[in-house]
């Protein structure tokens, strides 16, 4: 869990950035991380068989965001 950490956009990078050699985690908690443009995480997400939850309550994702995230899953 990593919830409530000011990780925001540049810290989702760094962790998109791992997700596409990910093989072991399956949760992902990032609730109230500051978090606006999911840059390069919907495609990790895309990439990744091994997460199955992801939750992002409380962060500043516009439609476009939400959008990117259904088409990714």
């Amino acid at each position: 869990h990593l919830d409530q950490n000011p990780i925001g956009d540049e810290g989702l990078e760094k962790i998109s950035g791992v997700l596409f050699y990910n093989i072991g985690l399956s949760f992902l908690s990032l609730n109230f991380c500051q978090i606006g443009n999911l840059g390069k995480f919907t495609d990790a997400l895309k990439m990744n068989r091994a997460l199955t939850e992801v939750e992002l309550k409380g962060n500043h994702l516009n439609d476009a965001g939400a959008q990117a995230i259904i088409k990714a899953i």
